[in-house]
């Protein structure tokens, strides 16, 4: 059985989640200040996505697990 890393998912989770956000805050006109910046800082869940992915890879290869978990 795979050991799952929540706080990982989690953190990938709330990368898409910002990604899509800014994707769509982009299209609505009218947002509010505290949306709008919301929105522009969604976009570093790209980078948040990728950190969290290659730790989760760095933590599983140096716990001796080689499989690759996907």
């Amino acid at each position: 059985m795979e050991k799952r890393l929540d706080f990982l998912e989690a953190l990938r989770g709330y990368a898409i989640i910002g990604v899509v956000f800014t994707h769509v805050s982009a299209k609505i006109e009218g947002l509010s200040v505290w949306l709008n910046n919301f929105g522009v800082q969604g976009a570093k869940g790209v980078q948040l996505f990728f950190w969290s992915v290659h730790l989760r890879y760095f933590i599983h290869y140096s716990t001796g697990l080689k499989k690759i978990l996907w």
